[in-house]
C-alpha cells in the first residue's frame, strides 16, 4: 500500500480485469504501482467476473460518482438447472433439476421478458447494506435475512448462442447502475420454471469506456496467494508481460485518460480567460454564463446525470492549456436567469495530502463484496 501519494498522477485507466482478485485488490495494486493514494474504481465487478474496470487516479478520484452512474454491457452465461446460495458457479448446490433441449428453447424465448424496469431482490452474497451491514458478511455468517427487491433497468437482452450440452444460454445485456446480472439469472430461471445460476460474466463497456480501450494499459495477470480474513484467497497481480515495475508505472501514466476525455461526453465543456474570474468559480462563487465560452451546451440530449441533479452539468477549465486543469465541475441552470453553480474543483496542483483532498474512494459497493453493476 501507497503511503503519501505523489500527487504527480492524474486521469482515468481502463483495465481488463482477470478472474480472481477483488476490484479492491485491482485497486490497491494501482496505488503500489503508482505510489498514489487517492485511487478509486467506478463499479465493482465481482471476483469471478472479468472485463472493463474503469480506475479514477489522484484529481480524477472526483468523478467517480458521475462515471459510476453510467450504463454498462455484459456478457453473461446462464445456466439452467441448478440454482446456488450465491446466484453464481461459486456458491453451493441449492436445487437441481434436469433440463433437456425444450427447456433450453423456452428460456431463450423468455429472453426477451428481461427488457424494460424489473423489480428483483439483489442476491444475498452482495455489497447492499441491511442494516448498516454488507450483505455478503451477513450471508456468510450464516444470517437468516431477505433483501426488498429493487428496480433494475435492462436496455437490451441479446441471446448469443446456446450451449446445449453445458445447459448454457450465452445472452449480451446492457444494463443501468445497480442491475445485478445473477439476479437477472435466477428471473430467466423463474419464467421457465427452472432454477438458474450466473455462470460467468465479462463486463465489456462502462460507459464510453469499451474493452479495447484496456489495451493501453496492458494485460494483467492475477496468481493466489495467502487468504484474506473472510477465507477468501488473495491475488498478487501482475503484467502478462513481465515487465518491471519501473516499466509497469510508465505504462500505467501513459494509458491515463486526461479528465477532460474521460469526463462523461454528455457533460458541456466551458473554458474561462480571465484567472479573476475562474478563481472566483473555484472558490465556489455563482456566475453567469455569460462569462463562459461553452460547448456543446445547446445539446438537446445531454440531461444532467448523477449528484444533485437537476441541471445540466460542464465541465469548465480556466486559463492555460484545459488539459492540465485546473478544472471545476459546474451545474448549469436552465433558463435565462441560470447560473453556473460550482459543485466539485479538480486541481492537479493541490496538495494531495491537504486535510480537504478528496478520499481515496473505491467507487459504488466500496469494498470486497460482489455487485454487477
Amino acid at each position: 500500500m501507497a503511503g503519501r501519494s505523489t500527487g504527480r498522477d492524474h486521469g482515468v485507466l481502463v483495465l481488463d480485469k482477470p478472474a480472481g482478485p477483488s476490484s479492491h485488490e485491482v485497486v490497491a495494486w494501482v496505488r503500489r504501482v503508482l505510489g498514489e493514494r487517492r485511487v478509486g474504481h467506478c463499479g465493482t465487478l465481482d471476483p469471478a467476473a472479468t472485463g472493463v474496470l474503469v480506475v479514477c487516479v489522484g484529481e480524477a478520484t472526483k468523478l467517480v460518482p458521475w462515471l459510476t452512474d453510467d450504463d454498462k454491457v455484459y456478457a453473461a452465461a446462464i445456466a439452467l438447472g441448478r440454482s446456488t446460495t450465491t446466484a453464481d458457479a461459486e456458491g453451493e448446490t441449492l436445487v437441481t433439476a434436469a433440463v433437456d433441449g425444450a427447456d433450453l428453447a423456452r428460456a431463450a424465448a423468455a429472453l426477451g421478458q428481461l427488457r424494460g424496469p424489473l423489480e428483483l431482490p439483489p442476491p444475498r452474497v452482495s455489497a447492499v447494506r441491511v442494516d448498516g451491514v454488507r450483505a455478503h458478511a451477513r450471508a456468510r455468517a450464516g444470517e437468516d435475512f431477505e433483501l426488498p427487491p429493487r428496480t433494475m433497468l435492462v436496455h437490451g437482452a441479446v441471446l448469443q448462442g446456446i450451449d446445449a450440452e453445458a445447459q448454457v444460454l450465452r445472452a449480451t445485456f446492457e444494463v443501468g447502475k445497480g442491475t445485478y446480472v445473477r439476479s437477472l439469472a435466477e428471473h430467466l430461471g423463474a419464467l421457465v420454471g427452472l432454477p438458474a445460476h450466473l455462470a460467468g460474466l465479462r463486463r465489456l463497456r462502462t460507459g464510453a469506456f469499451g474493452i479495447e480501450a484496456a489495451a493501453a494499459a496492458g494485460g494483467i495477470v492475477a496468481v493466489e496467494g495467502g487468504t484474506r480474513p473472510d477465507g477468501k484467497p488473495r491475488h498478487r497481480l501482475a503484467p502478462t508481460d513481465g515487465a518491471d515495475h519501473g516499466t509497469l508505472a510508465a505504462r500505467l501514466r501513459a494509458a491515463l485518460l486526461p479528465v477532460p476525455v474521460a469526463a462523461p461526453a454528455a457533460w458541456a465543456r466551458g473554458h474561462m480567460a480571465d484567472p479573476l474570474r475562474f478563481a472566483r468559480l473555484c472558490n465556489g462563487l455563482d456566475l453567469d454564463p455569460a462569462e463562459i465560452a461553452f460547448t456543446g451546451l445547446d445539446l438537446p440530449d445531454a440531461p444532467a446525470s448523477g449528484p444533485d441533479a437537476p441541471g445540466r452539468l460542464a465541465l469548465v477549465a480556466g486559463p492555460g492549456p484545459a488539459s492540465e486543469g485546473p478544472w471545476v465541475i459546474a451545474r448549469v441552470d436552465p433558463g435565462p436567469a441560470g447560473r453556473v453553480r460550482p459543485l466539485r474543483v479538480l486541481d492537479p496542483t493541490a496538495a494531495p495530502d491537504r486535510p480537504d483532498a478528496a478520499p481515496a474512494g473505491t467507487g459504488s459497493g466500496a469494498g470486497d463484496g460482489p455487485v454487477e453493476a
